[in-house]
């Protein structure tokens, strides 16, 4: 049978969020990546829906969602989501840019988050080589340059999406999901305010069971990031799993079924 999709709004402070949900029991919210979209979940959301409610939103400035004209926290949009849809906790699985604002929320409102599962995530805090500075310096040239669409173009072509362009079942659902972005992010400023202090300086303070997952081809700023995440952070598991930084988008059904045997061990009072 068919999952049905539910899409709404959640009202947030100086603008709204575009949410997709699915299913009942216990939820699980998904934070996608930058320049990208909730839209990429959906495989996952439609897999886990039989048994939990699965809840994924546009990031501000993402998708359908509105960008920000107000100082706002990205953890506290989490927060707000959950509030609408009536959630007092969730597991919650960040890719990239949303690992960071899922550990980011754990770290602000510990009460909230039952789980992490954190793939290729970035860290707030964590010092990025100078190849990763240079090429995000790169993005903001092609901006200014050429606009948003040039910017799009430049970050459909970053060699963190090589593995997902190599592949022909992925490379079209990456392609759609880059291009339905705005793109206006690389040459206007964004009012999102940091954690501070960042979670690079406090790992020792997540208390939740907390899951990284790292793909083997992943550019190497994301392994230091995945080490630095399971040393730091309690009883941390790391996993290095085939394919690159996007699995739900290179291998939509086995990320599935992944998520799904990882949540199914986190510990019902968590």
């Amino acid at each position: 049978m068919a999952v049905s999709l539910e899409r709404s709004r959640v009202e947030v402070p100086g603008g709204s969020l575009a949410v997709t949900r699915a299913g009942e029991g216990p939820a699980v919210v998904f934070l996608h990546g930058l320049g990208l979209n909730a839209a990429i979940w959906e495989p996952q959301l439609e897999a886990l829906a039989p048994r939990q409610l699965a809840i994924a939103f546009d990031q501000r400035g993402h998708g359908q969602s509105s960008a920000a004209d107000t100082p706002y926290a990205r953890h506290d949009d989490v927060v707000a989501v959950l509030d609408a849809l009536s959630v007092r906790a969730a597991h919650l699985v960040g890719s990239s840019m949303g690992g960071e604002v899922a550990l980011d929320t754990a770290l602000a409102h510990p009460s909230r988050v039952r789980s992490l599962l954190l793939l290729s995530p970035a860290l707030g805090g964590f010092a990025w080589s100078p190849r990763w500075r240079d090429s995000m310096r790169a993005m903001r040239d092609a901006a200014n340059a050429g606009g948003p669409a040039a910017a799009k173009e430049a970050w459909w072509a970053h060699a963190l999406f090589a593995p997902a362009r190599a592949r022909e079942e992925s490379r079209e659902r990456l392609r759609a999901a880059v291009f339905a972005d705005a793109g206006r992010r690389w040459s206007e400023r964004d009012p999102a305010i940091p954690l501070e202090p960042p979670a690079a300086a406090r790992l020792d303070q997540v208390r939740c069971p907390t899951t990284i997952l790292i793909g083997e081809d992943d550019l190497a700023d994301f392994h230091a990031i995945a080490r630095t995440l399971a040393a730091g952070i309690p009883h941390a598991r790391l996993r290095t799993i085939k394919g690159g930084h996007l699995p739900m988008i290179e291998s939509p059904a086995e990320t599935a079924a992944l998520l799904g045997e990882i949540l199914d061990a986190a510990p019902p009072s968590a």
